[in-house]
């Protein structure tokens, strides 16, 4: 009885979106340091937002993202953590939103660094403080054109 009660529990999870929690969650604060933008910014699972993204292909129930991203012309990528399921989840920000998006993306081949986007949601909003920062001069280099 209790195997089949973790069971449920487990599906109840999985079906709801859950994962277990990362650095990458919907609460987590987002530390902008210069080393970690430029590591993000420069990451493969970044390369496959940006191309998923100007292709708008291959992301299932992304009509949302794709209409920010097509207002905004830019990303920046500003948490990335290993995903207790697979894969990796991926904070987004689009330029001209002050919505955070969530990406979860799965290595297809792990030798050629391609990934998939299993999920794409908006997180939360971001405050107008963090906003404020991340649109200065200092974190021009961050931003990534679509």
């Amino acid at each position: 009885m209790r195997t089949l009660l973790i069971a449920i529990s487990l599906i109840y999870f999985v079906a709801q979106g859950a994962a277990p929690q990362s650095h990458a969650g919907p609460d987590s604060p987002i530390v902008l340091s210069r080393e970690n933008l430029a590591a993000l910014r420069d990451s493969p699972e970044t390369q496959t937002i940006k191309n998923v993204l100007s292709k708008k292909t291959n992301c299932i129930n992304c009509a949302e993202i794709f209409k920010s991203a097509a207002n905004a012309r830019s990303l920046m990528v500003v948490e990335k953590e290993a995903n207790g399921f697979g894969g990796s989840f991926v904070l987004v920000v689009f330029a001209k939103t002050a919505k955070l998006y969530r990406f979860w993306l799965y290595p297809i081949d792990k030798n050629k660094h391609e990934f998939e986007i299993r999920e794409a949601v908006v997180q939360r909003k971001l405050t107008n403080e963090l906003m404020s920062e991340i649109t200065r001069k200092e974190y021009a280099n961050y931003w990534i054109r679509l």
